[in-house]
């Protein structure tokens, strides 16, 4: 179940915000876990022993098979860091692009994906790809994107040439006007429209 928030964007985009820092958070944890076992890998045993006419000190080394489990700890721990590192980056870089795709598309009615192509620098395929996220996690949830025509509109967008049609809801048979072309949900119900 998603809430909508004031500023259009869903309470999901502010829980992956936190779960990017909370992977950022464990990395760093698991660095720190890597050290320690690091530590208690190379740890070696020191026993002073003093008598009346001597002091002798005696360094004791562990075998390897007993240190051999902390230094596999540690690799693993630094990989685990490392992806961690990695997914958190990752998150972050597609929540600003999501916002840069945002602010282009907010405000105007159409916008080709051509154009937008064109000023973000990426192809064709991948904005599409960010734009169906975007829709299906309801950021953009007032979009649609027209594959015939290569653009993104906006729900509100009524072209020049409109016709409108009544059509009945499949679900609850509320009638509803809609305009040919541009998808609606049942102002009842809240189910899409079948406009065939």
């Amino acid at each position: 179940m998603k809430f909508k928030l004031t500023n259009n964007q869903t309470l999901n985009f502010f829980i992956k915000a936190y779960i990017a820092y909370l992977l950022g958070a464990l990395g760093i944890l698991s660095l720190g876990g890597a050290w320690a076992s690091l530590v208690k890998f190379t740890q070696k045993t020191t026993q002073t022993t003093t008598g009346i006419f001597f002091k002798k000190t005696i360094t004791e080394h562990h075998s390897f098979s007993e240190r051999l489990p902390y230094l596999i700890g540690a690799i693993v721990l630094v990989a685990l860091a490392v992806y961690l590192f990695k997914a958190t980056a990752k998150m972050f870089i597609v929540q600003n692009r999501y916002k840069k795709y945002e602010a282009i598309i907010k405000g105007t009615e159409r916008i080709s994906i051509q154009e937008l192509s064109d000023i973000t620098g990426n192809s064709r395929k991948v904005i599409i790809t960010h734009l169906q996220r975007m829709i299906d996690s309801e950021m953009i949830s007032d979009y649609y994107i027209d594959h015939k025509l290569g653009a993104i509109i906006s729900k509100k967008f009524i072209p020049e040439s409109s016709t409108k049609k009544v059509v009945r809801c499949e679900n609850c048979g509320a009638t509803n006007e809609i305009i040919v072309g541009i998808p609606k949900n049942c102002d009842f119900c809240g189910m899409p429209l079948n406009v065939n």
